[in-house]
């Protein structure tokens, strides 16, 4: 298993060449990524940019997960164990510091 990247919308996010992530791991990203990057995993959890990508079919033909995926959108639900874990991991590297997108 090699490395992962996790990516927001933040300014932040401007200052990275993200294809060269790609060739440096799995990329994940976050809801309105998508329309100017395509990750390896696409996460959207706010119901409108959620529902925006289902219907512009992303999860067609990309890997992308929700925590409301409509029928036949090709999206796969979010567990709600696995995203409770994520927002605590987010939260945690948030309150020690690890995470700048919030600062």
């Amino acid at each position: 298993m090699g490395p992962a990247f996790v990516l927001g919308n933040g300014i932040s996010r401007q200052q990275i060449d993200l294809n060269l992530l790609k060739t440096l791991g799995r990329v994940y990203g976050c809801n309105a990524i998508y329309r100017e990057f395509e990750p390896d995993v696409l996460i959207s959890t706010d119901l409108p940019i959620s529902e925006r990508i289902q219907h512009e079919g992303y999860g067609q033909t990309h890997t992308h997960y929700t925590r409301k995926p409509l029928p036949n959108s090709g999206s796969m639900r979010i567990s709600q164990q696995n995203f409770t874990k994520r927002v605590r991991l987010i939260l945690h590297l948030q309150a020690t510091g690890c995470d700048k997108s919030s600062k």
